[in-house]
């Protein structure tokens, strides 16, 4: 027997927040988000997303009172406008090995979309495409790096076979820095720049506020024309940066302009997944001695942002980009930089990353259903 319940109170959030820990074991390479981090993220109160999303958690459970899997329902209304379709999502999904849990879960989930008129299921979103988003299906020998999901490899059959179907592949690409940068990068940056008088310069960390300003100017248009794009408004981006902030460097932020008009950004960060593995989302009794001491071992970085205005396209700015996020890698003695996440369909991206040698190490699917009467 499996009971579906949704979650109303504090005490079951704590346990949907902690439910992963039962199904991925110390040795895994799976990730757990701190509670305490978790928990905001799902107050309504604090996190912007809420302004215009209302989300619904539930709990499985099976005859012995044993919770044994999660998924939470969502309605994002700037995602449904933006589409111009009734679109909901599905996320935060975790089971047990058992369609029958699963079955149990995507009922729920799906009769609650239902119930606010909406056409379609779509994800795993967590909560949505400006968060972590897409089932692991490739790389499962791979830690996930900051801000993005880990799973188990039966989820993709649990969930194709309650009638969910592949729409779109995102994929991540890595480069081993290995103290050198290819020489014909620097060489076609500087003929780009000559060609076309654009430069780079790093963010300006005293002046915080103003340059978040500026990310807000070049993110929503840059990436308009992604799948599921939905803009950020200027509340997120500001939820956002602080979270970032603290591990955030001058080199890390760099702003391209074009004859002093901004014209794209770039931002890599250091993949703290490492230092938050051992923790288990505990920051108490010994977590922050953890943190801190595994802060100082981080060997990897993630390529998170990399976006340039549409009118600037194809005048070398991506080169610069490359460059800049490589040599911060390196300076700062880091061995490999993982790209992620880029459309599976993006061509011209991939090919690009392939010439420099990165390689395809994860790839990530998002999934639809129709949700009949």
């Amino acid at each position: 027997m499996v009971e579906v319940v949704p979650v109303e109170d504090a005490g079951t959030l704590k346990r949907f927040v902690r439910l992963p820990r039962t199904l991925y074991p110390p040795s895994s390479l799976w990730v757990s988000p701190l509670d305490r981090e978790r928990i905001r993220f799902f107050d309504p109160r604090k996190n912007p997303f809420f302004r215009f999303a209302d989300l619904q958690l539930f709990l499985a459970r099976d005859g012995n009172g044993r919770d044994v899997g999660r998924i939470a329902a969502i309605e994002n209304r700037r995602q449904a406008e933006f589409e111009k379709r009734r679109t909901g999502a599905f996320g935060f999904f975790d089971a047990v090995d058992d369609p029958l849990v699963a079955r149990a879960l995507f009922d729920a989930a799906e009769g609650w979309l239902r119930a606010r008129g909406l056409d379609v299921s779509q994800g795993p979103l967590n909560p949505s495409t400006n968060h972590e988003c897409g089932l692991l299906v490739k790389g499962f020998d791979r830690p996930p790096r900051i801000q993005l999901t880990y799973n188990h490899p039966y989820y993709e059959k649990l969930i194709e076979g309650l009638g969910y179907r592949g729409v779109q592949d995102l994929v991540a690409y890595e480069y081993a820095v290995d103290g050198k940068i290819p020489e014909r990068l620097f060489r076609a940056r500087a003929v780009f720049e000559k060609r076309h008088s654009f430069t780079t310069r790093p963010i300006d960390l005293r002046k915080f506020g103003e340059e978040v300003e500026k990310l807000k100017l070049i993110y929503n248009e840059a990436w308009s024309e992604n799948y599921g794009f939905v803009p950020l408004t200027g509340e997120e981006i500001d939820w956002i940066a602080r979270e970032i902030r603290p591990i955030v460097k001058e080199d890390m932020v760099r702003f391209a302009e074009v004859k002093g008009e901004l014209a794209g950004v770039m931002l890599v960060i250091p993949d703290v997944n490492q230092a938050l593995r051992p923790l288990r989302g505990k920051l108490l009794p010994f977590g922050w001695w953890k943190l801190l001491r595994g802060l100082g071992r981080i060997d990897a970085m993630r390529g998170m942002v990399m976006g340039v205005l549409p009118r600037f396209r194809k005048i070398g700015i991506d080169y610069a980009f490359y460059t800049e996020g490589l040599r911060v890698a390196h300076t700062r003695g880091y061995r490999t930089i993982e790209l992620s996440w880029i459309l599976a369909h993006n061509v011209e991206l991939i090919h690009a990353l392939e010439r420099l040698e990165a390689t395809e190490t994860k790839r990530y699917r998002l999934y639809e259903k129709a949700l009949c009467s």
